[in-house]
């Protein structure tokens, strides 16, 4: 595998001056006119329908790179989103970091009208330093069809390289996509796409490597889907190793810094326990910096030495106190998707680092920082492989993906029924495993866009405000109150409902065309406890079903008549993570048997 080093960077800085004495390059942020593309795309792109369940749509995303004669890297975003409504939270705050030593020029952030394309009122920026200076941009909450335009034009200083991941899947459809990477011409780009191959247009000057990717569905089966990611990446290096060893010597930088805690903490001789007090310390979301790129990587001199900390500062920080301690600790990292022999010499193909630890009286584990840890291993890395630097050469650690066991998700109800009918109390949803991977990162309203994937039984009123979320040892959970109409009474008799929620995504995966992949096997149940009202029986169960090879759906159903409580239950388990055709239908068969668990009624009659 070819290695890039010093003489890289100087046959490029050659390059950019040879540009500078005999080429004068127009600015790559020519005029944009977000009115004459929105008249444009209102024409073109589809209707809001087009797409299930779509509030908002991105009509035009587009990205362009360039190598500037300073050694700079030049980008420029642009975004068009049309939107009936408000948008999502997380479409309305747009945080957008300044580089290390770099530029940042808003261009636009505006709403317009999607018909006529006129102005209807710009948006303020405001400048923000929440450890690492912001542009935000806020949007309010609005009624009605508009288009939100944002561009921006970003440096980053001596980088020597055209680089960067693009993820071309988003939870917004999306009509049109445009990257457009500028390099020197007659130099060769490396790039890896899952999104199609680029169109070379070659110049006197500049070489352009061009995408063009046209409607784009939103993610199906977020976080638990193998193929769920549709990845762009380039650079102008090649290889493994040089997307690892400047981390490396990043990673190896920082060990001079020590909070006050950490020495502290190192004076315990139960070494075991220092460390676990350090990473318990470290690990503090108080300390997380938030807001920033998933690869924010600050120089050590700038690194505050009490934190907040990006997710990689911390991890790099930890690997060294965790060595003061005694204990051994290996970086590995996670890629954004599965390596081949050559693949872009970007750091950015990380997604995060991943640390192997043991200690005296500790057995080898790993920690990223983010997940509960089962079985020695965080959900997140279950069935991944990691790269690490060993010397000169690149190596691989395939993490086991475990059984369908490991990876559950639970939804319990435990409801007091009236005489009335009227039923109340609370859901709770444990996430293990994999499925940890739908929690969200980030503040309540993430919380409530997670239980908003969902479909609830109607007429139950889901208390999203007063949801609770609880960090286990090796889950999450999530408890909500909720209340509304269970049974239905009539003279001494009583219809119960068993009611399920059932993961939208879940259902949507039912109609895929195999064969496909999970990231892992796993299993979903649903488990009811209902107390009833004094002096009612059951008077007769519905059928039960079980059963299946690749894909087992079983149902309980029992009744303690002493108690007054009915107990109700079905669990759907995925053997194998790989879905043929005869998997697919089994499958498919099992989500129906889902949906029908809101249907399912047993009746009571009063003694």
């Amino acid at each position: 595998m070819m290695t890039l080093r010093r003489p890289y960077l100087l046959y490029i800085a050659a390059i950019c001056l040879c540009f500078s004495l005999f080429f004068s390059l127009p600015s790559f942020a020519e005029e944009w006119s977000p009115p004459v593309e929105i008249l444009r795309l209102y024409r073109e792109a589809p209707p809001l329908e087009a797409y299930e369940g779509a509030s908002a749509m991105v009509w035009l995303r587009e990205n362009r790179y360039r190598l500037l004669s300073s050694g700079d890297m030049e980008q420029v975003t642009r975004w068009l989103i049309f939107a009936n409504g408000p948008l999502k939270e997380s479409w309305r705050t747009w945080k957008i970091p300044v580089p290390h030593k770099g530029e940042l020029t808003l261009q636009e952030a505006a709403l317009y009208d999607p018909v006529s394309g006129r102005l209807i009122s710009p948006l303020v920026p405001s400048s923000e330093k929440d450890g690492v200076p912001f542009v935000t941009v806020r949007v309010p909450p609005l009624d009605g069809n508009y288009v939100l335009a944002i561009a921006y034009r970003r440096i980053f200083p001596k980088r020597y390289n055209v680089d960067d991941v693009l993820w071309a899947v988003l939870d917004l459809p999306q009509w049109e996509q445009r990257v457009d990477v500028e390099v020197p011409s007659g130099m060769q780009l490396s790039w890896y796409s899952s999104a199609g191959e680029p169109k070379l247009e070659r110049g006197g000057v500049a070489d352009h490597y061009v995408w063009q990717i046209l409607n784009q569905p939103p993610w199906v089966g977020k976080g638990i889907l193998a193929q769920k990611e549709r990845v762009l990446a380039f650079s102008l290096r090649e290889g493994a190793i040089n997307a690892l060893q400047p981390l490396m010597d990043w990673v190896n930088s920082t060990g001079s810094i020590m909070p006050q805690f950490v020495k502290d903490a190192l004076k315990d001789t139960n070494k075991a326990k220092a460390g676990q007090r350090i990473i318990d310390w470290t690990l503090d979301p108080k300390k997380k910096l938030g807001g920033v790129p998933w690869d924010w990587a600050r120089p050590a001199s700038e690194l505050p030495t009490e934190g907040p900390w990006s997710e990689w500062e911390r991890v790099a920080l930890l690997h060294h106190w965790l060595k003061s301690a005694d204990w051994k600790s290996e970086v590995l990292w996670l890629p954004a998707f599965p390596l081949a022999d050559e693949v872009p010499g970007t750091g950015r193909i990380w997604l995060r680092p991943v640390l192997r630890l043991s200690a005296p009286g500790v057995s080898q584990y790993y920690l990223d920082g983010r997940h509960p840890v089962i079985n020695g291993v965080p959900s997140s890395l279950s069935g991944r492989t990691l790269y690490a630097l060993e010397g000169a050469n690149v190596i691989k650690d395939v993490i086991p993906q475990g059984s369908y066991s490991d990876h559950r998700f639970t939804i319990r109800w435990n409801v007091s029924v009236d005489e009335n009918g009227s039923g109340s109390g609370e859901v709770s949803l444990h996430l293990r495993g994999g499925w940890i991977e739908l929690m969200p990162e980030g503040e309540s309203s993430d919380i409530k866009e997670l239980l908003d994937s969902f479909i609830w039984p109607s007429g139950l009123q889901i208390d999203v405000a007063n949801a609770a979320v609880e960090v286990l040892k090796d889950a999450y959970r999530i408890t909500v109150p909720f209340s509304g109409m269970v049974a239905i009474p009539a003279g001494g008799q009583m219809l119960l409902r068993l009611p399920s929620a059932v993961p939208k995504d879940l259902l949507s995966i039912g109609n895929f065309a195999p064969p496909y992949r999970f990231l892992f096997p796993f299993i979903v149940e649903q488990e009811g406890r209902f107390t009833l009202p004094k002096g009612y029986d059951v008077v007769s169960s519905p059928p039960i079903r079980g059963g299946g090879r690749d894909v087992a759906f079983k149902e309980e159903l029992k009744w303690n008549a002493r108690r007054r409580f009915l107990n109700s239950s079905y669990m759907l388990i995925l053997k194998s993570s790989t879905v043929d055709i005869n998997t697919s239908a089994e499958l498919s068969d099992a989500l129906k048997e889902m949906m029908r668990w809101n249907e399912v009624t047993v009746p009571f009659r009063k003694r």
